[in-house]
């Protein structure tokens, strides 16, 4: 072939020569054919390439890896399965009541409480509580319990399924004051079946008391003064057209009211009245009469509760306060006395101060001031008044223009001073074991009839009551004889040296108007003396040491009208004396002092009365004279 038909068929369109093979860089046997005729096909030279490992790692790795996988996967699975049954969620268990927000006080109200168990377990022990507020009474027959004092409704339904839901109805009678709120509670206790322990889930649901039907008014003054005489009234109304039953009206008065008489009466501690039924549209009222101390610038509140008692607790339906405050009188008067801690003993004088002032900016006058006494203790035939008139049949002293002309007109700020003096009785009117505990009360007032124009429709009255304890008189006396009818003696008369004589030692009480209690006598003998235990009533608590000659009688308690409605106190004891040289020609004393200790359960007071030694001579034994007495050699 020459050249240019080489170069054609090298660069014709379809040309093969393109296709030649390069040369092997290594012959390798068997893998060619050295036919020249197939030698296109299977080229006979080629580069050795080494056996591919990595194709074989990654077969492996690809089956590992999915092999891992689905381990991996099994064990999230497995993971999930068993935090499904070792954990619960109870915030998909749920609860919610349903109900008014506003009702007026005594409304029936219906109140609805529904649940759903969202969780993919059963509840087991399933219990819904139902608490209502105090003042709410059930109305719907369920069985009410009471647990830390609240009424309580509960439900047990055993077991919730899976995704199931119920509700529960409860209705009561709500009450309470306007503007109040009342609070209901739900609560549902329970224990998943794949659990152990219990759950629980609360839920609350407040109601409004927008209104009452049962009204309470105070006819209560806003400005009172301390010590003056209080009268107030309280109105109840009923503005349904419905009737309540088995009321109650409750008074709660503040410190420093003294309750004097209510109209009508009341049946408890003087601040309860049962009204029983009201009618639709009916009403009632009630008067209090009182006395009230306190210092200037305090408020007082009385505070007043209409409703029904249910086991042992007063429910209110409605209640109502009013707070006066205590101001200082326009015309104010205080009284004082000599009497020590405001205690008094029988046939002492009294010595009074009475103190007036007019607290305004306005001038009053005449004024006129009253004292009255009360006392079945006092001698009304020994009073006395400078200036003052007192009229025995009032028992009062009265001061004014005709008798005192400071009293015509007194100026702003204007002040003064008064008194008068009584006397108590030497002997008490004790005819009953009620006639205790004497006092003397005197009850001062200030007031005057011209009222200025600036103080219309403020009380111009002011006053004061003083009360003075009478202390219980007491009669205690010690005596000793020889002869006696107790406890015989023996020895000679008069008593002689060496030689032993034996006297009865008696010890003696009254009490007259109070009860005392810590009653005790003690007593010493001296040296010389002997303590021979003989004692009469046997049963009396009279003690004796030795070590120091002390002689103690144990009363305790000892009631008032001893010597005049009981029998007088009375104990006596033997002792002996056996008289020394140097007591020849004299009279000795067979004890020394005798004291008597007690407290007055009324007054507080402490009473110590002493008695003086005894002598030989024994001056209560009419039997034994001087010469009798005095010991012989």
């Amino acid at each position: 072939m020459d050249l240019d038909e080489l170069k054609k068929r090298l660069y014709e369109k379809d040309s093969q020569i393109t296709d030649r093979p390069q040369a092997p860089a290594e012959f390798k046997s068997g893998q060619v054919s050295l036919d020249p005729a197939t030698s296109a096909m299977a080229p006979a030279w080629e580069e050795e390439k080494p056996k591919s490992f990595f194709k074989l790692t990654k077969k492996i790795v690809f089956w590992l890896g999915g092999i891992t996988i689905l381990i991996v996967l099994a064990g999230l699975l497995g993971w999930y399965l068993w935090s499904a049954s070792a954990s619960f969620d109870k915030d998909k268990v749920y609860l919610e009541i349903f109900g008014p927000t506003k009702i007026t006080s005594g409304e029936e109200a219906t109140y609805i409480v529904k649940y759903r168990n969202n969780t993919n377990v059963a509840l087991n022990d399933f219990i819904l509580t139902f608490t209502y507020p105090d003042q709410a009474l059930p109305s719907d027959g369920k069985e009410i319990k009471k647990e830390n004092n609240h009424q309580q409704a509960a439900i047990k339904l055993e077991r919730l399924e899976r995704l199931a839901e119920g509700q529960q109805e409860f209705k009561a009678k709500v009450w309470g004051e306007k503007d109040s709120i009342q609070e209901f509670i739900a609560k549902i206790s329970y224990r998943p079946v794949n659990f152990n322990s219990d759950f629980s889930n609360e839920t609350k649901f407040l109601t409004l008391i927008s209104s009452t039907p049962l009204i309470l008014n105070f006819n209560l003054p806003q400005k009172i003064t301390s010590g003056q005489t209080l009268n107030f009234s309280l109105q109840y109304i009923n503005t349904a057209e419905t009737s309540f039953s088995d009321l109650k009206l409750k008074l709660e008065y503040p410190e420093g009211f003294i309750f004097k008489s209510s109209l009508p009466e009341a049946s408890a501690d003087n601040n309860v009245w049962p009204i029983g039924e009201l009618a639709g549209r009916d009403e009632g009222k009630i008067i209090v009469t009182g006395l009230i101390n306190g210092q200037q610038g305090e408020s007082k509140t009385f505070r007043a509760m209409l409703g029904i008692e249910r086991d042992g607790q007063f429910v209110a339906y409605d209640q109502i306060a009013s707070s006066p405050e205590i101001i200082a009188s326009p015309l104010s008067v205080e009284q004082s006395s000599d009497a020590e801690n405001n205690r008094v003993d029988l046939e002492q004088k009294i010595n009074y101060k009475i103190k007036y002032r007019n607290t305004t900016n306005e001038i009053i006058g005449p004024v006129t001031i009253k004292v009255k006494i009360e006392g079945s203790a006092v001698d009304f035939s020994k009073i006395t008044a400078i200036n003052g008139h007192f009229s025995e049949n009032e028992r009062m002293i009265i001061w004014n223009t005709g008798s005192l002309k400071n009293l015509e007109s007194l100026a702003a700020g204007q002040e003064g001073e008064i008194t008068f003096s009584l006397t108590l009785k030497n002997k008490l009117p004790i005819n009953s074991y009620s006639d205790k505990n004497f006092t003397v009360k005197t009850i001062a007032q200030i007031d005057s009839t011209n009222i200025p124009l600036s103080l219309i429709g403020t009380l111009l009255r002011g006053e004061n009551e003083l009360v003075l304890k009478v202390n219980s008189r007491i009669v205690f006396n010690a005596k000793a004889f020889y002869y006696d009818s107790l406890l015989s003696n023996s020895g000679p008369l008069p008593p002689r040296v060496g030689q032993q004589t034996t006297y009865t030692v008696h010890w003696n009480i009254l009490n007259i108007s109070n009860d005392l209690t810590d009653v005790r006598i003690e007593s010493y003998l001296p040296p010389y003396m002997q303590w021979l235990g003989k004692i009469s009533p046997a049963e009396e608590n009279i003690k004796y040491e030795q070590a120091t000659g002390k002689i103690t009688w144990q009363i305790g308690n000892l009631s008032s009208g001893t010597g005049i409605l009981l029998p007088v106190k009375t104990a006596a004891f033997q002792i002996g004396l056996t008289p020394a040289a140097n007591q020849a020609g004299q009279i000795v004393d067979l004890t020394n002092e005798s004291v008597l200790y007690a407290k007055d359960t009324f007054t507080d007071a402490e009473s110590q009365i002493q008695i003086d030694a005894i002598g030989s001579n024994l001056p209560d034994d009419k039997q034994i004279t001087w010469e009798t007495g005095t010991v012989a050699p």
